[in-house]
């Protein structure tokens, strides 16, 4: 976009005017300066827009679909975890595992919270709307994974205590299903749950 070069110009002109002494260009870190990088002063052939309205919407879905799957990894990792590892060896090796799938889980979350915004900026220039599909995502609220009977976390009520004020039994209870809350992540446009299964889970491993 001949914009788009002015724009370069003049970045480097600038920096060029500084004494800042510069350093060689890293091609892997340059900004591509897509549409939605662009204020909406700035001309720009509705072709192009209409081609990354697209990309960030399928970067949306590809973002969305790499949540869930590290997310049902991180269950079978902490079921697995629970069920055959012992000791203190791999007890230490399964929390590294479950670890490394959680911030995969973050990294894809940040993915999708980038495409979305510029999907947010092409949708404005373009009139559209794309967000239908695609909510805001709260890291801290929606980055649940799917309820597993084996895997959910019991509560502890406060404890029985005898005269003394001696723990004499811990009451604990599941979750209800009227508490459990599913994230909008595990279902589609539709409202239908997406596949979280134990086909779900293998494809995931």
């Amino acid at each position: 976009m001949p914009p788009v070069i002015q724009l370069r110009r003049r970045q480097e002109s600038s920096a060029s005017d500084t004494n800042v002494p510069t350093t060689p260009l890293n091609i892997s870190r340059m900004k591509l300066l897509l549409p939605s990088a662009l204020e909406r002063s700035i001309a720009c052939d509705s072709r192009l827009l209409e081609m990354e309205f697209e990309l960030r919407q399928a970067q949306c879905a590809d973002a969305l679909e790499d949540v869930r799957h590290n997310l049902r990894l991180k269950v079978f990792l902490i079921w697995d975890k629970k069920k055959h590892q012992v000791g203190q060896l791999s007890h230490t090796r399964s929390l590294t595992l479950i670890e490394r799938a959680m911030g995969h889980v973050t990294a894809a979350a940040d993915e999708y919270i980038i495409a979305r915004t510029a999907l947010i900026a092409i949708g404005n220039r373009l009139g559209k709307d794309g967000l239908t599909n695609y909510p805001a995502l709260k890291k801290e609220q929606d980055l649940t994974m799917l309820p597993v009977e084996d895997l959910q976390e019991k509560t502890r009520k406060e404890p029985k205590r005898g005269r003394d004020g001696e723990i004499l039994e811990w009451e604990i209870e599941q979750p209800s299903e009227g508490r459990r809350r599913l994230s909008w992540i595990w279902r589609d446009y539709l409202g239908r749950l997406v596949d979280g299964g134990d086909t779900g889970y293998h494809d995931s491993v």
